[in-house]
């Protein structure tokens, strides 16, 4: 899911630092190489200038207007005054 995540721009900063985070474990176990933990924080930290090309330049805006924005008031019933 991270790699998706990456490869269409979704979330990316999120997604590089989990991958990140993903890497280092596999690198505490002894199983990954070293050379992916230097390109990560160029991904995380450099993806900045590229935002137009990738999702979140679409999706973030979309949600933060979904996040963000006022209930809805319900409408008054009307009265009839005597």
């Amino acid at each position: 899911m991270i790699g998706i995540a990456l490869v269409l721009g979704l979330f990316t900063k999120w997604t590089a630092f989990a991958g990140a985070l993903m890497n280092l474990n596999y690198r505490f176990a002894g199983s990954a190489n070293g050379y992916m933990l230097i390109a990560e924080p160029a991904m995380v930290f450099g993806g900045a200038g590229v935002a137009y090309y990738r999702l979140d330049h679409f999706l973030l805006p979309y949600l933060q207007h979904l996040l963000t924005r006022a209930p809805q008031q319900k409408p008054r019933a009307m009265h009839a005054t005597h």
